[in-house]
């Protein structure tokens, strides 16, 4: 398990990047003001799901 843990952590890394990216966009199309602050908000809530993810499959 441990080889294949850069894989996965790499795979959910780039799951959310893209899910980060195309809410950027539905936020700069909906809320052009505030797109800016949704977008980063976006960004570090699915950082913090990521590293949750990423530590429980460490600790298996």
């Amino acid at each position: 398990m441990k080889k294949h843990l850069f894989w996965i952590i790499f795979a959910i890394s780039f799951v959310f990047a893209i899910m980060s990216w195309g809410l950027s966009q539905v936020w700069l199309h909906l809320f052009p003001a505030e797109a800016p602050l949704l977008t980063a908000t976006t960004i570090i809530i699915f950082s913090l799901i990521a590293i949750h993810i990423t530590n429980s499959f460490e600790n298996s």
